[in-house]
């Protein structure tokens, strides 16, 4: 399959949900679309909006309760991507969207590399989704305005991102996502660690409510200001384990 462009994702990604529909959000771990909507377009650093655009224009060429863009003729790039995706399975349509992410960003899609336990959404939001969503967003928290920001994300040193300023020590941070408002959310053993080494300089960012509109929460010192209970799990890895 041929690498995709962000906007190709977004046109797929709006065509999966027009031709699949509630059929489609639940093949792959989604409860609504608004939930499909902000996962798929904060893990490539877009506006959820354009995939609800790309789905009302598909939507007059499927079976489905929306009228779509009924009076409007389909813009090129979407007959474009009709033409060569329009015509795949549930599974096959599914995967050409699993794998053109993972092309574009980070997130592990390899089939048998995965947990089966785990929804594709859930990975998504956990994952790429909510990192990116702090890439974008993470200076509209005071205490992170005028940092530089390096990712950390491939080092296994604890956190997900190193912010400086000049004159002041670095602060990490560590990158969660929740589908809901409320959730659980753990810590490896790793980064549990190093937020304790780092005290007031570790910070937790949790993306919360993926199923509405994805919204910030920040924990300063997290292993203090969190109650973490540790946990043992397959093969003794240790993690810890909180609600917020």
């Amino acid at each position: 399959m041929r690498h995709l462009n962000s906007q190709e994702i977004l046109i797929l990604c709006g065509l999966y949900l027009s031709k699949y529909d509630r059929k489609g959000l639940g093949f792959l771990g989604f409860k609504s679309f608004k939930e499909a909507f902000n996962t798929f377009a904060f893990s490539i650093g877009k506006n959820p909006s354009s995939i609800k655009l790309y789905r009302d224009e598909f939507d007059p060429y499927f079976q489905n309760q929306r009228r779509g863009f009924i009076d409007r003729k389909m813009r090129s790039k979407c007959q474009a991507m009709m033409a060569e995706f329009g015509a795949l399975n549930l599974g096959d349509l599914a995967m050409a969207i699993k794998v053109s992410i993972s092309q574009l960003g980070e997130i592990e899609e390899v089939e048998g590399q995965i947990e089966k336990t785990q929804s594709f959404a859930k990975r998504m939001q956990t994952g790429q989704a909510a990192e990116e969503y702090f890439r974008q967003n993470y200076q509209a928290m005071a205490v992170f305005v005028n940092h530089n920001i390096m990712d950390c994300t491939k080092l296994g040193c604890g956190f997900d991102f190193k912010l400086t300023l000049q004159g002041s020590p670095y602060v990490a941070v560590e990158v969660k996502g929740l589908s809901a408002a409320k959730g659980s959310l753990s810590l490896s053993a790793n980064e549990y660690r190093t937020a304790s080494i780092l005290a007031d300089r570790y910070f937790l960012y949790v993306v919360t409510n993926f199923v509405q509109k994805p919204k910030p929460c920040l924990f300063q010192h997290p292993c203090q200001s969190i109650h973490f209970s540790q946990q043992k799990m397959i093969q003794e890895v240790e993690t810890w384990t909180a609600t917020i």
